[in-house]
């Protein structure tokens, strides 16, 4: 099952539940991590941040919340 949600009603649906978008950054962490262990490169986070923690703040950047 796919879902496709367009990026103004996501930025509306993360900007009323920011636990959401803490969700979805420890998922896309697990899924980073889970790359780099297979020996998969991503990319490269500043070295005093946790992958959470920069796939949350890029989250916040995009969607101004």
């Amino acid at each position: 099952m796919l879902f496709v949600v367009d990026r103004d009603n996501l930025q509306s649906l993360l900007a009323k539940h920011e636990e959401l978008a803490d969700r979805i950054s420890e998922e896309l962490s697990k899924r980073q991590e889970t790359l780099e262990r297979l020996g998969i490169t991503v990319s490269a986070t500043e070295e005093d941040e946790t992958p959470f923690a920069e796939i949350r703040k890029r989250i916040k950047s995009i969607f101004g919340i």
